[in-house]
């Protein structure tokens, strides 16, 4: 029953699987994305917040705690990368 269940989940999934839509899930996957290659804690851009204290990379995410992206990124080495495999933990 449970199989089913998940089975149904995963067809409603990616039928409406749009891609992700929000800045801070492209974010969060990038995150993923560098923390799965062995690049590091890193974001991949600058924020114009940090102008004044940074400016050059890389780009190391102190505001964001790691856990999330470090989830997304066991993810993406197991599922490969792809906007599927972020959005699976959404």
């Amino acid at each position: 029953m449970v199989a089913i269940g998940i089975l149904a989940l995963g067809v409603y999934f990616f039928r409406n699987f749009n891609g992700l839509q929000y800045p801070d899930a492209m974010r969060y996957a990038s995150m993923g994305r560098n923390i799965s290659t062995g690049a590091g804690y890193i974001e991949p851009m600058l924020w114009p917040a940090r102008l004044a204290y940074q400016t050059r990379g890389p780009f190391y995410a102190n505001r964001i705690r790691p856990i999330f992206p470090m989830i997304i990124g066991a993810a993406f080495k197991i599922f490969g990368v792809s906007e599927g495999a972020a959005a699976l933990l959404a």
